[in-house]
């Protein structure tokens, strides 16, 4: 389906996509829940256009959680548009800690044993010493480790996304 032609914005398609991809009923942590990242007009001069959204089963409303998206600013949106991608989803569960890569055309699931326990902070300084300046990273810290109810997902020392407290 192409979602950019049926939904305006990236609220519209991530909604969509959740509607069509996510169990009903789902619990927040489950692996068949989605963190669906959508900004297909992030990077360009369309008016509002500098935030991307961030969307899913939420945790934070127990006992029952619902859908619920939240947004943020900053470069991540913007870049991931200059890559060529109008969203990214985030599903299933690893058997260890890893981060998301992605150059370009090339994404890559990594490593990220060495980053589990750090704030956020330092686990974007590290990544910006390992990938090089410019690098612009989302991550979770403790909180989102720990699958608290109520953390959220960082960009840079401003940015975060947190309503309904949706994390990868």
């Amino acid at each position: 389906m192409r979602y950019a032609e049926k939904f305006i914005g990236g609220r519209g398609i991530a909604a969509a996509i959740a509607w069509k991809e996510i169990p009903f009923g789902i619990d927040p942590f489950s692996p068949e829940n989605k963190l669906i990242m959508s900004g297909p007009l992030t990077g360009t001069i369309a008016p509002t256009s500098g935030r991307i959204v961030f969307t899913g089963i939420a945790p934070q409303a127990y006992p029952k959680p619902h859908y619920t998206r939240s947004n943020m600013g900053g470069y991540f949106g913007a870049e991931l548009k200059y890559a060529g991608y109008d969203g990214i989803i985030i599903e299933g569960k690893a058997e260890k800690p890893v981060h998301v890569w992605i150059k370009d055309e090339v994404v890559e699931i990594r490593n990220a044993v060495n980053l589990w326990g750090l704030d956020t902070f330092e686990t974007q300084k590290r990544l910006i010493k390992e990938h090089g300046e410019g690098s612009q990273i989302i991550c979770i810290g403790p909180a989102g480790e720990n699958l608290v109810r109520i953390a959220t997902v960082h960009h840079g020392l401003e940015s975060a996304a947190g309503q309904g407290a949706l994390e990868p």
